[in-house]
């Protein structure tokens, strides 16, 4: 076989590094949060660059990313990272720029940081350190020469030493490799700017032998140019000289100068921050060297980065060589003609309709320019940022606006003095972008940081500038954000972070103006989009703000959002601010909420009845929202019901909202029995609200179940069954046998599993639980036996289960079972134990069994014969007539008339309310037993489960004497048919019972009324 071509191979590698980086980047663009994200300016760092060519494995082609539902093509990404975050959830940025002049910035912790760093690497990206010495104070070189800086540290000097003379090797190697295309060039001149004392003109003085070199160096430091002079006075002239006076320098050297030769600017360490104050300086700097007639080239480095990159060196009228890959490294530029000056402004201002004059030293000369003003349009923009306001720059443009009136300025600056005046000079409709710049600002591409992130809204703040400047400046940053998310977040910061409130109320023209500019065709969807982002960002002290702007940018009103003034009116009423709906808890609710379905329904928790008619409104609300999707609705509803029983303090306005949402048709009392249930447990127990749980377990269907099951009522125990049944119909039966085996539920667990027993075990977890263990097992080696001891007083139906879970366990078949356990009886008051002999292969497993941690055996609890009636679910097997039976096995305590006895108590017991005495009732039920027969068998079935009950037959010699209560059960259905015993229950229930209470059993209850309203008398 032959072998692969290495080249090939190289190509795969790259484009699978490729797809790696951008599934990488992909995923950060689907998970992250959008906010409102400002640039930390104060922050050191570094910036990796990739652009297309690199990360994408085929350059002829787009790569494209999933931006909102929107397909978009990557031209760059950008990497930022921090040095040295105060805020440890935030590293860096991932800051993407798209064909379409869009920006996305992306905040990035630390693990994705790292990521993306090791992705960018291997991709080859381009590493600027501009910004990486941002906060760093620069050295007070006045005071201070190079050996009183860099002896601090007697190893330092070392290393500094070393560092300036491989990079001064660097900087005559470049020369060199200039000269060498230029092999004309016989006489050069090189400055050294910062020269110290003097070790870079030595080192000069001795490498261009073949060219005729003039040397010059200048320092601001005395101490240096003394020791430069008594040094090397033979090598070059040294004078005391300013970076930011080069042309007082050239003035005073001029004479050593060939003026007919290029001149070469050395800065080996002077143009960084560690000299400068920042990037400013640098540009006051540079613009110095271009103004004049003695930089011809630009050759440097430093410890700290060069304060220069491709795109300042460009606007200033440099062109970075090619040989130049990182400004930190090594930077080399050549000064450009004049006509390559004027082709490079055309082109950019052919392509963006954008003269840009900014950073240069000499504006009013471009100005001059036929061959500029002849490309430019009336409706061009002039971009003067950074540029020096020179009374001939001020009367060239006013010359230019008053011939193309519409022509649009641009000017960002450092100095917010140098804004105010341009503001006063030029007419409010010419001035497209007026903006206080920061470092990052000036040396950054294309001025991306703020086309990244949002702008400063603070820097007015320490400044004396006109009310008016003040408008049109906030007024200019708002229109000039990204976009309309960016228009309304930075309206809500700007009141919520600087006190302006007042700012955004007082000033309607303004808002009525970005109106215009900015939302005057935005799409319904759109609109639901900014509104849902601007209710992330309500709080306590800016809603009423946030519903003010919403509304003067046509975003919302009363009629479209309802729920917003609804909650508005009930934040601001002061009876509820010591109640449940505070001010703070309904804005971190509708914070919270995801969209606008989720805020009407959200907007149910607060209820007053002084806005009756409004929250009834809202209710209407829900109800069209329902017809969408009915699904979610109601389980948004659910979880409502069981918030407001939570926490509303008075329980009439729980019962109030029951009535309002089935007035709506929202819940229904046949299907929705939780809400019921819960209604009815909590009416009665008003004490226990607290224990339901956070608002997490109650997000779906199964953990309401699971919830309402926790709540036992024997008052409503049908209904609870019903629940229980509901719980077990959707397989979710696993959770309830946990909850049933805390105990909580004793008479339900007995009535699951006794009568049923063994076949329905719903007991099977208890072993595994010790603190609810009733059985202690053990391993006797005496006699090779399991040993079981009792722990509780009685051998009753729980510990029964246990021993039958284990000897199943121990591969013991149920007939064995039933013979091991039916004839054993623990006595009370003994020690009693039962010892069950093992073969070898039991033992093995008993030894594993106790060592290990218990699992629940598989299971499906929907096997068992005790479920089948009781499961109501839609079946294709059943006809309409069959299936109204299967659900009329399920007790309807619910479905009847009867169902406001759960929340209509008025003090009232049973009896009053069917408006009989106990002895009525008792002899009504007597006088129409063999009617009503059919109707009690089922009760009694589940009577016949309940030990008391079965203590008063055996009273009566109802029940056979001495018969096991297993072979009792198993004829249970034969035996509740019986006359006597129904007479027996009806005793039981109604007269002899021990228990006095004035509570009827609800199917008892149910037949009672239907009962007195068939007979004249009693109805």
């Amino acid at each position: 076989m032959g072998q692969e071509h290495p080249l090939n191979s190289s190509k795969e590698s790259s484009s699978k590094e490729s797809a790696n980086l951008l599934f990488e980047v992909q995923s950060l663009i689907d998970s992250y949060s959008k906010g409102r994200y400002s640039f930390p300016t104060y922050l050191n760092f570094n910036m990796y660059i990739l652009q297309q060519a690199k990360f994408s494995a085929d350059s002829e082609k787009p790569c494209e990313l999933l931006v909102d539902g929107t397909q978009k093509s990557l031209l760059k990404m950008r990497l930022l990272e921090f040095e040295d975050s105060d805020i440890p959830s935030i590293k860096g940025y991932l800051v993407l720029s798209f064909k379409d002049k869009t920006k996305l910035a992306i905040p990035l912790n630390c693990a994705n940081c790292l990521v993306l760093k090791e992705l960018f690497k291997v991709q080859g990206c381009n590493l600027d350190r501009i910004y990486s010495r941002k906060s760093s104070l620069a050295v007070d070189w006045i005071k201070s020469n190079v050996d009183t800086v860099y002896n601090s540290e007697a190893s330092r000097r070392d290393k500094v030493d070393e560092f300036y003379d491989a990079e001064h090797l660097k900087i005559n190697n470049e020369i060199r490799r200039i000269l060498a295309k230029e092999p004309a060039l016989k006489s050069i001149n090189i400055i050294d700017g910062g020269c110290g004392n003097g070790k870079y003109i030595n080192a000069a003085a001795s490498t261009f032998n073949e060219t005729d070199v003039h040397l010059a160096g200048f320092d601001f430091n005395e101490s240096n140019i003394e020791q430069a002079q008594s040094k090397y006075s033979d090598k070059g002239t040294f004078i005391k000289g300013d970076l930011l006076k080069f042309q007082e320098v050239l003035d005073q050297c001029a004479h050593v100068l060939d003026k007919n030769a290029p001149t070469f600017m050395v800065l080996s360490g002077s143009l960084t921050r560690l000299v400068l104050t920042d990037g400013f300086q640098a540009l006051k700097v540079l613009q110095g060297f271009a103004n004049s007639d003695f930089a011809d080239y630009l050759v440097g480095c430093g410890v700290g980065e060069p304060l220069i990159n491709r795109h300042i060196a460009k606007q200033i009228g440099y062109r970075m060589e090619p040989s130049a890959t990182t400004a930190s490294e090594l930077f080399s530029c050549k000064k450009m003609t004049q006509e390559e000056l004027i082709e490079q402004k055309l082109k950019k201002l052919e392509q963006y309709n954008t003269l840009d004059l900014s950073l240069y030293h000499n504006p009013t000369a471009l100005l001059l320019n036929q061959q500029l003003l002849k490309h430019l349009a009336d409706d061009s923009n002039i971009d003067l940022s950074f540029t020096t306001l020179t009374p001939e720059l001020i009367n060239r443009i006013q010359l230019i606006i008053k011939e193309k009136p519409k022509v649009k300025l641009i000017f960002w600056h450092n100095k917010m003095d140098q804004l105010q005046e341009f503001y006063d000079l030029f007419p409010e409709e010419n001035i497209k972008s007026l903006y206080y710049a920061r470092d990052e600002h000036f040396l950054g591409t294309s001025r991306w940081f703020n086309s990244a992130f949002e702008p400063y809204l603070s820097d007015l703040s320490g400044h004396f500038v006109s009310s008016k400047f003040s408008d049109f400046y906030i007024k200019n940053l708002l229109l000039n954000s990204k976009n309309e998310r960016s228009v309304l977040h930075n309206l809500i910061h700007l009141s919520n972070v600087f006190g302006l409130g007042n700012w955004v109320f007082n000033n309607t023209n303004v808002l009525k103006h970005i109106k215009n500019e900015k939302f005057h065709n935005t799409s319904a969807q759109k609109r639901n989009e900014l509104v849902n982002s601007a209710v992330k960002e309500i709080n306590s002290s800016n809603f009423e703000l946030v519903i003010h702007i919403l509304e003067s940018l046509n975003l919302i009103n009363s009629i479209t959002e309802p729920e917003l003034y609804y909650l508005l009116n009930a934040s601001k009423q002061d009876q509820y601010q010591s109640r449940i709906y505070s001010s703070d808890l309904i804005c971190k609710t509708i914070s919270a909420t995801k969209n606008r379905e989720d805020r009407v329904i959200e907007s149910l928790k607060f209820y007053t009845r002084d806005f009756e008619d409004a929250y009834r409104n809202l209710i209407n609300l829900v109800k069209n929202i329902s017809l969408d999707t009915p699904n979610e609705v109601h389980n948004s509803l659910e979880e409502l019901v069981f918030w407001v029983i939570k926490n509303w303090s008075n329980f009439e306005d729980v019962e109030h909202l029951i009535k309002i949402l089935e007035e709506f048709k929202l819940i229904d009392p046949q299907k929705d029995l939780v809400i019921y249930y819960m209604l009815a447990f909590f009416k009665q127990n008003p004490d226990r609200r607290t224990g339901i749980s956070s608002e997490a377990s109650l997000h779906n269907e199964k953990g309401r179940l699971i919830e309402a099951l926790k709540f036992y009522d024997e008052r409503h125990h049908d209904t609870y069954l019903q629940v229980v049944t509901m719980l077990v119909g959707s397989q979710w039966q696993k959770e309830f046998d946990f909850l049933a085996i805390q105990g909580q539920h004793q008479r339900l667990i007995r009535e699951l599993s006794h009568s049923y027993y063994p076949e329905f075990k719903i007991m099977e977890l208890l072993p595994y639980l010790n603190a609810d263990s009733h059985i202690v097992f053990s391993y006797n080696w005496a006699s090779n036996s399991l040993e079981i001891q009792r722990k509780s007083d009685l051998w009753d139906v729980n510990a029964r289960a246990e021993v039958d879970v284990k000897l199943q366990r121990l591969g013991f078949t149920d007939t064995a079972i039933a013979d091991i356990i039916n004839p054993f009886q623990f006595s009370d008051g003994t020690s009693d134990s039962l010892f069950i002999p093992l073969k070898e292969e039991q033992v093995q497993l008993l030894l594993a069994d106790l060592d290990k941690v218990k699992t629940r055996p598989e299971k499906n609890i929907l096997e068992s014969a005790f479920y089948q009636p009781l499961i109501a679910l839609p079946s294709d097997e059943f006809d309409d007539e069959e299936q109204s039976t299967v659900v009329n096995r399920v007790p309807t305590f619910f479905g009847s008339p009867q169902k406001s006895s759960l929340y209509d108590d008025n003090g009232m017991d049973d009896y009053a309310r069917l408006g009989v005495t106990r002895e009525q009732a008792h002899s009504l039920l007597i006088q129409n037993i063999q009617d009503i027969q059919e109707h009690l068998t089922p009760l009694i079935n589940e009577k016949l489960l309940d030990k008391q009950f079965l203590e008063y037959l055996n009273t009566k010699q109802l029940s056979p004497q001495n018969s096991p209560l297993d072979n009792l059960t198993s004829q249970a259905n034969q035996f509740a048919s019986a006359p006597e015993i129904i007479q027996g229950y009806i005793d039981y229930e109604i007269h002899d019972r021990k228990s006095k209470t004035a509570v009827i059993e609800p199917m008892l209850f149910e037949i009672l009324q239907d009962l007195i309203n068939k007979t004249p008398k009693l109805g």
